[in-house]
């Protein structure tokens, strides 16, 4: 039997697989990519908690993204950030920082 970490978030219940990362440390892996249900949700709760003006939506590269296109679709914002660690070739014109 896979041993599992079930967690509530809000009204949704998830359960998390216990992933080894050592040999002597595991962790309960939450991936909200894939999970529409989880990405819709979350983004209406966190929305519902700013509570001043911002100017910019901004996620770390895979698995924040669907949060923040969910957030920039309630927020009505055409676009979001995402950092990378790296330039693609498909970017036309990245904005590169060292």
């Amino acid at each position: 039997m896979e041993k599992s970490y079930e967690v509530m978030i809000g009204v949704l219940k998830r359960k998390l697989p216990i992933i080894p990362i050592s040999s002597t440390v595991a962790i309960a892996s939450f991936v909200l990519l894939g999970d529409t249900e989880m990405a819709s949700y979350a983004a209406a709760e966190l929305v519902k908690r700013i509570t001043e003006p911002f100017d910019e939506i901004v996620t770390i590269e895979s698995k924040g993204i669907p949060l923040a296109e969910e957030i920039s679709k309630i927020t009505h914002r055409k676009n979001y950030v995402v950092l990378r660690k790296s330039a693609k070739g498909y970017m036309a014109h990245p904005i590169s920082v060292r």
